[in-house]
């Protein structure tokens, strides 16, 4: 009997029981009134019965009519006693007893609309239909898609694609009001807030709540562990009783939140489906087999963010990769695009659809592998020996719960690096010190001392016709803890020790260079979940800025004090009309005061060093700028250098560089512009950075601006105002047999410091770096290589596989040191086997359940509410 069938007869019952109490002494006509509605509810309650047929109907239909009998009598009798009444009370006492003991069964329905995201309900349903006290039913719903190209809603219906063995109903033939379901499950949130899929407004949770018991929001990705800020507040948590989610991180993120205490952190069916497909493994297609013939494969997953950031860089590497590959008897590929990708190129990028052509017609002449078009990726993700790809993927985390090797690529590397390449850094920061020059590198997490002595010998600096040997030497590595791939992000330096930004590192580190020793600096607030990202030293202090939260954290080196600054940014943010922080884009410090903007608003935030104190500036208040963001790339004693970032507001007449002097930073008219954007053509990118600009640096008299999507660098005569390009040849030139990592070449903006007269630059394109005089505008390039030696006793013990953050998946990312070629000899050999242990242990945050019970326990939770309320 299903409990809801059950409640209604039992609160039948308890009407009439209420009647009883007023037959002794209701008048004539309220008697025969009252009894005829007791009699008319025994029949109701034997009519309920009889549709179930429960054990011993006959005991209680005898009662039932017996009891029907009776009411019959006192009518025609015209009294009724208090005898009769203890005659009615006791026969349907005796009825409510049995029923009471019936068992009962809760209907759990689940209402999903997309076919291909079935996998996201599958195992709580793989539970409830399994499970004696329950009636699983899977009514997939009709919704709707936005087709851009008629501007009018197009509505779908997936019932006809659901996995065989799924015992599908018909969504006109299920009421939801008339069945009334104790539990229903949803894994649509957004109600009628989504402008490009739409579930049936009769599906939408705030309607389904009204007639359901339990409604239960399940998500249809898996994420890193974490939740990303617009899954914090889905339109369908106001009205859920239920929300699931992966890890208990990602329920520890949303405490305060009034929705907090409903949502269950039991893991993703998602990861239960991939779990158990590699549990029970899958049969090959023969058309798969005869291609694969016994090599190890990995799963190529080519998406369509990838796509559209790397262009036809992508399709060079893939060429690239499958040429090595050819030679390879070891490994075949399952190349996997996403479904819309070669849809996406027509639309998109026409121009790329040949070569994606070609690359097709490579792929598969040449036996590389197989294209997957299956619709499960649990499928492929069972089927595969590991995965190799875009890292901006949710079906990275399938791997990584599968407990298989992860290759996550860099699309700016293009090619297989030769071993000169492999053995060439690419530098996050670099810092002069005195004479001398030192790198930090993430990959791998070290620090390295590079000799310039020859290269800032007057006899040797040239136009760049010729290139000298610096020798690169590694000093120590920052962080004994090899578990990230980001320990630390940035350096600075102060007082001639370099401080290290702590991204997924529990504590700044600070390298003294007289010594030569690495300190770690703790406070009393875990850096671990903060994520810093940008360092800054002004006067004394060292000021350390967040990637996700309202915080500047300022150390005082000489009084070793720690200030926490979170008003001065909340009041930033606040101002600027954003619902949630931002990144604090640009950073600098100019006569003991560090000056800080987000890049979202034309308000800037002051904070002089070591004083606690704050100071909101607004710049260049006026009807053009009123709502323009700013972001500030340097100073000098004329006033700020700031970049209008007028293009992310398609107001291309304010945009550019501006010298805004300190008089008068609040009057635009006051300021002077340098058009450095409107003059110069030569730039990559479609447009996607809303800044050009990376930094500037007052050196020599000059001020050099760094871009982030020219091909060279600037420097303006700071009195004549005068603009050139510096450098310029070492910019437009790729030496020969070189990958170029990006489309055209640009500066890499955390690798560029200076002295009084020199600024040493790295490139994207193949790494070189160039040691640039400004004054005279000459320079010396060199390739910081280490040698075969240093690069062995770096690596010793450390294989390249770490978690990307704290909350990031546990994989190898490509890098010069980490190769695609050194990835994929050893996976020929051994499949990476070796890893596997520590990759699950790795991902012990990742999500719960992740032995594959998630669904049994999500039902078993829910399944316990309803029956305790029963009871209750």
């Amino acid at each position: 009997m299903k409990r809801s069938e059950k409640a209604n007869i039992l609160d039948l019952i308890e009407n009439m029981k209420m009647l009883h109490t007023m037959l002794a002494e209701s008048s004539d006509d309220l008697l025969e009134d009252y009894l005829s509605t007791c009699q008319q509810a025994a029949i109701s309650v034997g009519d309920l019965l009889e549709k179930d047929s429960p054990e011993g109907l006959q005991d209680m239909i005898c009662m039932l009519e017996q009891y029907a009998e009776h009411c019959y009598e006192i009518t025609v009798r015209g009294q009724c006693t208090a005898e009769d009444v203890d005659r009615l009370d006791d026969l349907i006492d005796a009825v409510t007893e049995k029923i009471e003991k019936l068992s009962v069964k809760i209907q759990v329905v689940f209402f999903p609309y997309k076919a291909e995201m079935w996998d996201s309900l599958e195992s709580i349903y793989m539970a409830a239909a399994a499970d004696p006290d329950c009636e699983a039913r899977v009514i997939p719903i009709p919704y709707y898609e936005m087709d851009q190209t008629v501007g009018k809603w197009v509505l779908k219906y997936d019932g006809g694609h659901f996995p065989l063995g799924i015992p599908i109903e018909f969504f006109k033939e299920y009421d939801v009001k008339t069945e009334q379901p104790d539990i229903a499950y949803i894994h649509n949130p957004y109600d009628n807030y989504n402008l490009v899929t739409s579930v049936h407004p009769d599906y939408y949770s705030f309607e389904l709540k009204k007639y359901v018991g339990k409604l239960v929001y399940v998500p249809y990705y898996v994420n890193a562990g974490t939740l990303s800020d617009r899954h914090k507040n889905l339109p369908c948590y106001g009205h859920v009783d239920y929300i699931i989610l992966q890890s208990k991180q990602a329920k520890e993120e949303c405490r305060g939140m009034f929705w907090y205490d409903k949502m269950l952190a039991l893991g993703s069916p998602k990861i239960d489906r991939v779990v158990r497909k590699c549990k029970e493994g899958v049969n090959i297609p023969e058309s798969w087999e005869s291609v694969i013939n016994g090599r190890r494969t990995l799963m190529l997953n080519s998406t369509l963010e990838e796509l559209l950031r790397s262009n036809e860089n992508i399709f060079i590497k893939l060429m690239k990769f499958f040429e090595f590959i050819r030679t390879d008897k070891k490994i075949a590929i399952i190349w996997r695009p996403h479904p819309l990708y070669e849809a996406t190129i027509r639309a998109m990028r026409p121009e790329l659809l040949a070569q994606y052509t070609e690359l097709k017609r490579f792929f598969i002449d040449n036996g590389i592998g197989v294209l997957d078009t299956t619709p499960d990726i649990s499928f492929t993700v069972a089927a595969a020996d590991g995965y190799i790809g875009s890292p901006s993927s949710s079906v990275v985390n399938l791997f990584g719960a599968a407990g298989k090797p992860i290759f996550l690529f860099d699309d700016k590397i293009t090619g297989i690096l030769s071993e000169e390449e492999s053995r060439t850094l690419m530098f996050d920061s670099c810092c002069f010190v005195g004479d001398r020059i030192f790198g930090y590198s993430h990959y791998p997490d070290y620090l390295f001392e590079i000799s310039v002595q020859d290269c800032v010998d007057k006899n040797k600096l040239s136009d760049g016709s010729g290139a000298v040997q610096a020798k690169v030497r590694p000093i120590t590595n920052i962080s004994t803890d090899r578990s990230y791939t980001y320990p630390y992000w940035y350096m600075n330096e102060l007082l001639g020790k370099l401080y290290f930004s702590p991204k997924s590192a529990a504590e700044l580190a600070a390298y003294d260079t007289e010594k030569g020793e690495v300190k770690n600096i703790y406070s009393n607030l875990s850096f671990e979940d903060i994520d810093f990202y940008r360092i800054q030293a002004c006067d004394n202090s060292i000021f350390l800025m967040t990637a996700k939260y309202d915080l500047i954290a300022e150390y005082c080196v000489r009084k070793h004090k720690w200030i926490f600054h979170d008003r001065g940014p909340k009041l930033l943010f606040e101002k600027s009309g954003m619902d949630q922080s931002a990144l604090i884009e640009g950073t600098i410090a100019y006569q003991k005061t560090a000056y800080f903007s987000t890049g979202i608003t034309n308000r800037i935030l002051s904070i002089p060093a070591g004083t606690g104190k704050f100071e909101i500036i607004d710049l260049g208040m006026s009807s053009v700028t009123k709502d323009i963001p700013v972001y500030l790339l340097g100073a000098s004693e004329e006033g700020l250098w700031i970049e209008i970032l007028s293009n992310a507001y398609k107001k291309p007449d304010t945009m550019g560089i501006y010298l805004a002097p300190w008089k008068c930073l609040g009057n635009i008219e006051d300021w002077k512009y340098f058009p450095l954007i409107s003059g110069s053509e030569d730039r990559y990118g479609d447009g996607v950075t809303s800044k050009f600009f990376s930094m500037a640096y007052d050196i020599d008299g000059y001020m050099v601006i760094c871009s982030l999507r020219f091909k060279h660098i600037f420097r303006i005569n700071r009195k004549s105002g005068e603009i050139s390009l510096l450098a310029e040849n070492f910019w437009s030139t790729i030496p020969e047999g070189h990958s170029s990592m990006v489309k055209g070449i640009a500066i890499k903006e955390s690798s560029v410091t200076a002295d009084e007269s020199h600024i040493l630059v790295q490139r994207f394109a193949d790494k070189r770096m160039a040691l640039i005089n400004v004054a005279d505008n000459t320079y010396t390039e060199f390739a910081p290589q280490i040698s075969d030696d240093d690069l062995k006793t770096i690596l010793k013990g450390n294989d390249g596989f770490r978690k990307e953050g704290k909350n990031g998946c546990f994989a190898m990312a490509e890098s010069g040191m980490y190769s695609l070629k050194y990835f994929l000899r050893q996976f020929g050999d051994t499949g990476w086997e070796e890893i596997r242990e520590r990759q699950i242990n790795a991902l012990e945050s990742f999500a719960e359940n992740l032995d594959g019970s998630c669904g049994g326990k999500v039902h078993n939770f829910v399944k316990k509410t309803v029956f305790d309320e029963v009871r209750g």
